[in-house]
């Protein structure tokens, strides 16, 4: 074929890069497979032998599609960098100053420092137990801690007052191991307003003094008792040959005689106690009543009681911690 030069005319190293025309080998003249890398020196193909758009310097790299692009060495300039994939940080951190703006959920172990904004999380939750860690749990003015299914103890405070509100069916119920319950002034307790003490008293005070307390027995008054009505419930003695007088339950109290009776010494008396007793005859009349020497009567004479039958005689007596010291008498009185 004429004009034909084959591999086997041409001797080595006789067709140098000087002997071949710019633009002369194009890619349609060489055959697929014809140029393998072990044909390519080191260094004999230069980027001005590359052909493709873009800057090429040594800051660019050629990509698939015929273009130079640059490296982006300088990340802190940056503004815009994306991952085509997870970042390991192979156990290094990231550290810097600002934010982190992430759409999405982060999911860590453990997170250090300061959680920016809880204020625009309207159901925030607790995987564990809160700890206040020395600070204060600030609320304001009706802002409320509220305890219960539903919404059952609420505390908190309107601006003016401090509310402990039960808003359950339930009952509200303070409870101690200690000695007692106590409500006091001021932060620092510098006053008793009232103490409730276990197994024990209920105490008032005015004024951080006591005033009212509760004992085994009744109550104890210090001071003025005010009262728009005030009565000692009338007890009925058990009627028999000796009668008992307990003055603990029965320093109001009648008793109709069957017979001849004695009346003894009352029991649980108190020093300056006052009591009465109703004695009534029954329909028979005539009956006796003598009196244990622990009565004392004027002249040291005890009476002798109105015979006629179903009336009464009031005898009224003040006890000065050894005599019952008769005070006032009515006698043959009718009591229907």
């Amino acid at each position: 074929m004429a004009n034909t030069i084959k591999e086997s005319n041409i001797t080595d190293s006789a067709v140098t890069t000087s002997k071949i025309a710019n633009n002369a080998i194009t890619s349609d003249k060489i055959a697929p497979g014809a140029v393998v890398a072990a044909d390519v020196g080191d260094g004999t193909i230069t980027l001005a032998k590359l052909s493709a758009t873009g800057t090429k310097d040594a800051t660019t790299f050629l990509r698939g599609d015929n273009t130079f692009q640059t490296i982006a060495t300088d990340l802190v300039n940056d503004t815009t960098p994306q991952l085509g994939g997870d970042l390991d940080l192979n156990s290094s951190d990231i550290t810097g100053t600002g934010n982190i703006n992430i759409t999405g959920t982060v999911t860590a172990t453990t997170i250090n420092g300061t959680i920016g904004n809880v204020v625009e999380d309207t159901t925030p939750q607790l995987g564990g137990n809160l700890s206040s860690n020395g600070n204060n749990i600030n609320f304001a003015d009706n802002d409320k801690a509220i305890f219960g299914a539903g919404t059952d103890l609420q505390i908190y405070h309107d601006g003016s007052n401090s509310i402990i509100g039960d808003v359950a069916t339930g009952n509200l119920l303070l409870t101690t191991n200690g000695t007692a319950v106590k409500i006091v002034k001021g932060v620092s307790g510098s006053e008793t307003l009232a103490s409730f003490n276990e197994d024990s008293s209920v105490e008032l005070y005015y004024d951080n003094s006591k005033k009212f307390e509760t004992t085994s027995t009744g109550i104890d008054v210090t001071g003025t008792l005010l009262t728009d009505k005030g009565y000692i419930a009338e007890t009925t003695l058990t009627d028999g040959a000796t009668i008992a007088w307990n003055m603990a339950t029965q320093s109001v109290a009648k008793v109709t005689l069957g017979g001849n009776r004695t009346i003894a010494a009352p029991t649980n008396g108190s020093t300056g106690q006052f009591a009465s007793l109703l004695v009534i005859q029954d329909g028979t009349g005539s009956r006796t009543l003598t009196w244990n020497a622990v009565y004392e009567f004027a002249s040291d004479t005890a009476p002798t009681l109105t015979a006629t039958a179903s009336l009464g005689d009031l005898f009224v007596f003040r006890y000065n911690g050894s005599k019952w010291l008769e005070v006032g008498r009515n006698l043959a009185l009718t009591l229907s």
